[in-house]
């Protein structure tokens, strides 16, 4: 790969690790990891969301969608559980932004792509 390209990666990669939102992110996953109950339904949380993404069937999905539901919003009563969701999303828009802006001035055809 080209030296600049893993360059200007190690340079985002610090600029995110050392970024306020980061820490932030961080502050809110340690709270939560240390409510053992609250990190298991965390984690179920995002296990049947990656299941529900990615496995299940349509008719699967139209059951799982409303447990999911009901299950996101137990979780977000828990304002640990609701900061560490709030901090990972906002993280995550930042980064796909950054995506977008490194992607976007290229004509690359990506539609359809399947891994």
């Amino acid at each position: 790969m080209n030296t600049q390209i893993i360059e200007a990666m190690a340079a985002l990669r610090e600029a995110v690790r050392t970024s306020e939102e980061y820490a932030d992110y961080l502050r809110c996953r340690e709270k939560v990891e240390k409510d053992p109950e609250l990190l298991a339904k965390v984690e179920e949380y995002r296990q049947r969301e990656f299941r529900y993404q990615n496995i299940l069937s349509p008719e699967e999905r139209e059951t799982e969608r409303g447990q999911l539901l009901a299950l996101m919003g137990q979780l977000r009563q828990n304002p640990a559980a609701d900061a560490y969701f709030r901090t990972e999303r906002h993280l995550c828009r930042i980064l796909q932004q950054a995506a977008k802006e490194v992607l976007a001035p290229l004509e690359l055809h990506t539609e359809g792509m399947i891994d």
